[in-house]
């Protein structure tokens, strides 16, 4: 399976059989049918959750930055987004 992201890292495409980081599309690949799209989005909530720790260590520590807390906030954002995709499927 290949997944595509976009420039922040979210998943907006996985395709069966393509090779990774292949440049181009061959005839004959398709997308994952909604299951493998809900693979897919598993998989990218457990990423979530792992790059979670870092900013979250750093808040629970009071050694923050304000970066930390932004990118906690943009995770918990894209893991809301993708945890609401999944609640239509």
């Amino acid at each position: 399976m290949y997944v595509q992201r976009d420039q922040h890292g979210t998943i907006v495409a996985a395709y069966a059989n393509a090779q990774p980081g292949a440049t181009e599309w061959l005839e004959g690949y398709q997308p994952l049918p909604a299951i493998d799209r809900t693979a897919a989005i598993t998989a990218r909530l457990a990423a979530i959750d792992a790059a979670s720790a870092r900013p979250l260590r750093a808040i629970i520590t009071n050694t923050a930055t304000q970066t930390d807390h932004d990118r906690l906030a943009a995770l918990e954002a894209e893991a809301a987004s993708l945890r609401a995709e999944l609640n239509t499927q």
